[in-house]
């Protein structure tokens, strides 16, 4: 028996379709109160193997388990809590008994269940397919699917996870519903509803493009699904024309969480990895986003869709060049016949400044 404290996450994922199955280390915070050593006679004989569980309140009858191997095994940690279960043995000092694992949400997905048919794109992190979710023998239904191909980190699958949890939240017309995860294996994969309309960036770029006043309804669309998240304390970061997706009767949904944030203020160490085009001069000159930085890079969003998804600030040869433009209290014109007045005007005012 080992006195060391346990504090690191598990090596091995529960990689089982048992009840509960693999939770990351985020949302083991909601569910788990205390680890400790398990050492108890009888238990199956494993070498080089050491076993922790963690364990809730009696009275609220849920069981987590996490299992730290030296020789992987999918079947350890299934086994221990049979053992425990069937046989009626206490997991702590208070005699705890394992009556039921915690059952899966109906958002916990396996990865067997998940079929990529077609890649529809690449996000700020992570390409998109289109693909089929199987419940079941016979339903079927046709979803998006956000993943990371080839080889990644385990720093990569908890972004995901995370970006998924964020999506989790969130249920309004004009932003993307997420459907469920996978991630009892890697890598994490977000199962989202599908947007036949494809991007608004899309959209926009075909000839013939669309009417003027579906150009307003991706506009206005796109400001209540941004007043929804800056209601939930939600920075989103990517707002543009790529990221807005179109759904049945040409509604506009925000999509792409992947560089968004909860709280007031997000500050980054650099701005490397980040589109600086879409950027209010207050992040380009303190790396910091908010809520209304988010309606500064709305206003952007409105011109790329008035100018048929043209590059903002394209006749810059750099980052460097468009941030020393901006800065210097420049902003983009109108070229386009298809802008009206009025939301012209109210774009100059939305880019005038974020604060």
């Amino acid at each position: 028996k080992s006195d060391e404290k346990v504090t690191v996450e598990s090596k091995e994922k529960l990689r089982t379709k048992a009840p509960g199955g693999y939770v990351p280390r985020e949302e083991k915070k909601i569910q788990i109160t205390k680890i400790r050593d398990s050492e108890a006679g009888g238990l199956p004989s494993v070498k080089n193997e050491d076993f922790f569980h963690g364990f809730m309140p009696r009275e609220q009858e849920q069981f987590i388990i996490s299992v730290r191997v030296k020789e992987p095994s999918v079947d350890i940690a299934v086994r221990l809590i049979e053992y425990h279960k069937r046989h009626k043995i206490p997991v702590d000092e208070e005699n705890t008994i394992i009556k039921r694992a915690i059952k899966k949400a109906d958002w916990q997905l396996n990865h067997e269940q998940i079929i990529k048919t077609k890649r529809l794109g690449s996000g700020a992190f992570g390409d998109v397919y289109k693909g089929i979710l199987r419940s079941g023998l016979i339903d079927k239904k046709e979803v998006a699917i956000k993943t990371i191909n080839g080889s990644i980190s385990a720093e990569e699958n908890e972004k995901l996870f995370q970006e998924a949890m964020l999506m989790k939240t969130l249920v309004h017309p004009n932003v993307i519903l997420l459907i469920g995860v996978a991630s009892n294996e890697e890598p994490v994969m977000i199962v989202m509803e599908l947007a036949p309309g494809g991007a608004v960036l899309d959209a926009v770029q075909a000839k013939p493009g669309p009417s003027t006043y579906i150009r307003i309804k991706y506009c206005l669309d796109a400001a209540q699904g941004l007043t929804y998240l800056s209601g939930k304390g939600i920075i989103h970061r990517d707002i543009a024309a790529r990221n807005t997706l179109i759904g049945k009767n040409n509604t506009a949904k925000i999509s792409d969480f992947g560089l968004s944030c909860l709280g007031a203020q997000k500050k980054e160490k650099t701005l490397k990895k980040v589109p600086v085009r879409y950027l209010a001069p207050e992040t380009l000159q303190t790396r910091s986003y908010t809520t209304k930085t988010d309606v500064w890079t709305f206003g952007i969003y409105m011109w790329e869709v008035f100018h048929d998804g043209m590059t903002p600030y394209d006749e810059f040869p750099n980052t460097a060049a468009i941030r020393k433009f901006v800065l210097a209290g420049n902003r983009l014109n109108n070229e386009s016949d298809k802008y009206p007045e009025y939301l012209w005007t109210l774009t100059q005012v939305l880019t005038s400044t974020a604060l």
